[in-house]
């Protein structure tokens, strides 16, 4: 079968440098004009501590595709996929654009498309920030570089945290690579090599994602507020049961849900998932992550770079990536990202403990105390439908088992997302081509159901 040759060869080439390369994956769309939203939702009482004092950037009214939980959610889809993030999005997106007839449901937990993408606004500044997803990592031949391009997101050229930097950062086997240190315990990044780091417009791909979506000629929809419980598979049908006691009914599902929240078992199988699988599910370590953004009344005179490291213990093995965006934009705007032993301490903490820590270490490696007017803690590990910012492979894990995890299981169910990405796993990059991994494995099964030896290419 022609899709079946052609899959694993697309996964392998897709990430090629192509002016068009957006357009190579979906098409090019008929406008390039995306409505930034204009209301801001005032976060609501009942949020989890993820998101503190945290404004929401999106008005759900004026997203594409919404639907909002009724009836009793027994009617039949061709596929459901679980979760509204960048691979759920691309999945949709790709089963759509290959075969328009389909009928397709997003089933979203949280109340906003996008997932690990959050771009938000702090109290009393009209800057958006990026909560989340912030870097395209090896923009020159990123896939999503001409999707931004399309979507208007400002990004700028950062110095480059590679994977191996990445992991020797989070796992504290060295506190900085290639740089300059001082007792104060401040690194300053080397600048050999540069990757894109958005600058408060990550939300904007959503937006065009769904709005792309929207264009097609596909019955799809979105249903946000409908946290899975349950997924059931046999040789006939699948099902999603949501914790409202709604069940879906499906021909396939794509799961984005995250490792961290599989972890869990929050979720239930039935069957359950095969031994190998869940084994695999376990042994990925999910990075925790805690990302602060402090608002200064006034800059820091000795913080002339846009990147550092600073440490926040004297054996170093905590510490502080600091991104300047006044280096960027202009405002006085730090983005501090805890690394994932530092990020366990800060999710026992107060944010205000939180910020008296930031300002002794800050004082410290600058020699002035930072004159706070405002701040935003964002804390990935604790937020309940993402446990983690993003997965990397433990000693007990490896490559194989992503391998594993891409294949589909018992015929219906297909898990996607940056953390069975097989290129560029744990980046936006990899959560997006996992997308469109995943639709091609779903495409493939309804050529399977359509085909016989008469009909060419089967």
């Amino acid at each position: 079968m022609e899709r079946r040759k052609f899959l694993f060869l697309f996964i392998g080439s897709v990430a090629c440098v192509c002016p068009i390369i957006f357009g190579c994956l979906f098409g090019i769309p008929k406008s390039n004009k995306v409505t930034a939203p204009e209301n801001v939702i005032e976060n609501s009482t009942n949020q989890p501590r993820a998101y503190s004092n945290l404004y929401f950037p999106v008005n759900r009214s004026d997203i594409p595709l919404t639907s909002y939980v009724s009836g009793n959610g027994t009617s039949f889809h061709d596929v459901v996929i679980i979760g509204a993030g960048l691979s759920g999005l691309s999945a949709a997106l790709k089963l759509c654009q290959e075969m328009p007839d389909l009928d397709i449901l997003l089933l979203e937990a949280s109340n906003t498309p996008g997932g690990r993408i959050f771009s938000t606004q702090m109290r009393n500044n009209t800057s958006y920030i990026d909560v989340g997803a912030r870097w395209l990592i090896g923009s020159d031949q990123n896939a999503l570089q001409a999707l931004a391009n399309l979507a208007h997101v400002h990004r700028a050229r950062e110095r480059r945290v590679t994977r191996m930097e990445m992991l020797r950062s989070m796992f504290s086997l060295s506190l900085c690579s290639n740089t300059t240190s001082s007792e104060s315990g401040l690194c300053t990044q080397s600048a050999d090599e540069f990757d894109d780091v958005m600058l408060g417009g990550a939300h904007k791909i959503v937006e065009y994602l769904v709005t792309l979506l929207a264009e097609t000629s596909c019955h799809v929809s979105i249903q946000f507020n409908s946290k899975v419980s349950n997924i059931t598979t046999t040789d006939s049908i699948a099902s999603v049961r949501t914790e409202d006691g709604r069940v879906y009914p499906a021909s396939y599902i794509i799961s984005s849900i995250p490792a961290g929240v599989l972890q869990e078992s929050s979720v239930s199988f039935q069957p359950g998932l095969p031994h190998v699988i869940h084994q695999a599910i376990q042994n990925l370590h999910v990075i925790r992550t805690s990302v602060i953004h402090v608002a200064l009344s006034e800059s820091i005179p000795s913080m002339r770079e846009p990147y550092y490291s600073v440490g926040v213990d004297q054996e170093g093995d905590k510490h502080l990536d600091v991104v300047n965006l006044m280096s960027f934009t202009g405002d006085n705007l730090l983005a501090l990202y805890a690394n994932h032993r530092l990020s366990i301490d800060l999710e026992k903490i107060s944010d205000e403990d939180i910020m008296r820590m930031i300002s002794n270490a800050l004082q410290r490696a600058f020699g002035t105390a930072p004159s706070i007017s405002n701040f935003l803690v964002s804390h990935w590990g604790l937020h309940p439908y993402v446990r983690g910012a993003y997965t990397t492979l433990s000693d007990c894990s490896t490559p194989q088992d992503r391998a594993t995890l891409r294949e589909p299981i018992g015929g219906r169910l297909v898990f996607t997302g940056e953390w069975v990405a097989s290129v560029s796993p744990g980046t936006l990059t990899g959560a997006f081509l996992s997308g469109i991994e995943s639709a091609l494995r779903i495409l493939e099964a309804f050529d399977d159901q359509t085909c016989t030896p008469a009909v060419e290419n089967c």
